[in-house]
């Protein structure tokens, strides 16, 4: 977050991962919204994939062709420490596996709700990924999505 994100950015990765608290801190402008952030990242260096984790109010994906939301499901949260990076590297899985852009995005939200789920890390087996995915809803994203 802050000096360090801005940098990070400026040398243009193919992905990053920030929430949007990172996103205030950084840029000292709201980022709660898709139209928000779409805002930051409008004049800044282009990054192929910008996912940004919102906590209980899911991720938004945003993508040239495929600007996308993920509704999470429901868990009882215990620990959110890690789940951010859970959630970037399903999103890394899912792009690598040749995955569609919903099933990625589905899968990453899928492992990052598990992840918050416990204190400390395990992988979820595949039943549980696959009730996590059930619930977990992709939605595309446009310019008339305040809510999201």
């Amino acid at each position: 977050s802050g000096k360090a994100l801005v940098a990070a950015i400026e040398c243009q990765p193919w992905m990053i991962k920030p929430n949007t608290d990172e996103l205030v801190e950084s840029y000292e402008l709201p980022a709660t919204t898709y139209a928000e952030q779409k805002k930051i990242f409008a004049n800044l260096a282009k990054i192929e994939h910008v996912v940004i984790s919102m906590g209980e109010d899911g991720v938004n994906w945003l993508h040239d062709t495929h600007p996308l939301h993920a509704t999470a499901p429901k868990v009882i949260v215990k620990s959110t420490v890690g789940a951010g990076d859970s959630l970037l590297a399903g999103m890394i899985h899912g792009l690598l596996s040749g995955f569609s852009a919903e099933e990625t995005l589905k899968i990453a939200t899928a492992i990052a709700s598990h992840a918050v789920t416990q204190i400390g890390f395990r992988i979820p087996n595949a039943e549980k990924l696959n009730q996590l995915k059930a619930q977990t809803t992709i939605n595309s994203l446009s310019e008339s999505d305040a809510n999201y």
